[in-house]
């Protein structure tokens, strides 16, 4: 039986391939990302990243299951997406905390390895470890493979205080600025697009630690 791989047994100095690196056995205890060959391991989530993580994901689910089995899509926990990034001579692996992929993209796309086409939304949730300098290379490797909206997802602990308990969305196909900065007030309220229109989530309910 093969033992799980720690990032420094990996061979060094070498750059790898999406398939080489999905293939590797890495410690699923640690998120890992293949940042143009480099394999790189991601923060620890905290407490916090991984409530606000579970609400949203069950918020979700809960809007796809009220469509009974005319579901649109599926929500997805961390995996492997391939960035072909035009120009790239190494070959990236990302996995946000949270995609969203409608149930045909997912029927016309089940293969091994890692997912190969953009999701429908994709979700990070900034723990406070992260380097602003890391968000603003994946927005720009999403943007510049196709990725469109993304939610940006700031919690109370988030690194700058004025991010405090706020979403930033994104769509990339236009910008790589925010077309819309939600902050916790009574009446913000996080509401889908394209194919999750119709799905809402009072901001109150994804950051108050009472939630539930």
């Amino acid at each position: 039986m093969t033992l799980p791989l720690k990032l420094a047994e990996l061979e060094r100095n070498r750059l790898y391939t999406a398939d080489e690196f999905m293939a590797a056995g890495l410690d699923p205890d640690q998120k890992y990302e293949l940042v143009e060959g480099v394999v790189k391991a991601m923060s620890h989530p905290g407490l916090e990243h991984g409530l606000i993580t579970s609400r949203l994901s069950k918020a979700l689910w809960k809007w796809i299951f009220s469509f009974g089995e005319a579901e649109p899509g599926q929500v997805v926990p961390p995996i492997g997406y391939k960035l072909d990034i035009p120009g790239a001579s190494r070959e990236s692996v990302r996995s946000p905390d949270l995609t969203f992929v409608r149930k045909q993209q997912l029927e016309n796309n089940l293969s091994p390895g890692a997912a190969k086409f953009p999701p429908d939304l994709a979700i990070e949730v900034i723990s406070s470890q992260d380097e602003p300098g890391d968000l603003v290379t994946k927005l720009e490797q999403y943007s510049r493979t196709g990725w469109n909206i993304v939610w940006v997802i700031y919690p109370g602990n988030a690194p700058a205080k004025k991010d405090y308990n706020t979403v930033r969305i994104y769509h990339l196909q236009e910008s790589l600025t925010p077309v819309k900065i939600l902050t916790l007030t009574n009446n913000d309220q996080l509401e889908g697009e394209g194919p999750l229109i119709g799905f809402t989530l009072n901001l109150s309910e994804l950051f108050s630690l009472a939630a539930g």
